[in-house]
């Protein structure tokens, strides 16, 4: 369980147990897709204000949208800034099951991906 994980924020390598105190906060608008109950991301076409000012009449919709899967989906409810990594791994071990083995490596590469999109905002207690 000594997944090396590069924190873009404080150049520095970490292991998956550094990142389980740690709590996820959601940056990002979201919405979960009435069909398949899963969460869509909102991630915005354009940041720059005067960019969307200028571009966004010439598009229908303002938004990506990242269609996450079931096991993004539990993990991205969870991100809701009361939630540790090591309890989101909990829950990911009650609602799958042994499918997901190695649970907090994967976890631990999904939180990376999310936070180096920007899509989350790690809070972690100091060291």
């Amino acid at each position: 369980m000594y997944v090396r994980l590069f924190y873009a924020m404080t150049k520095k390598l970490h292991t998956v147990n550094d990142l389980l105190p740690c709590i996820p906060v959601r940056k990002m608008e979201w919405e979960v897709n009435e069909e398949t109950g899963r969460v869509v991301i909102l991630r915005p076409k354009f940041i720059h204000p005067l960019a969307r000012k200028l571009f966004e009449p010439f598009f229908s919709s303002k938004y990506f949208k990242i269609k996450l899967d079931d096991l993004g989906t539990v993990v991205w409810q969870n991100c809701d800034g009361n939630t540790t990594v090591q309890r989101i791994g909990e829950i990911l071990g009650e609602t799958f099951g042994p499918d997901i083995e190695p649970i907090y490596e994967r976890l631990g590469k999904f939180i990376f991906q999310l936070q180096r999109e920007k899509f989350i905002e790690l809070r972690c207690p100091a060291d």
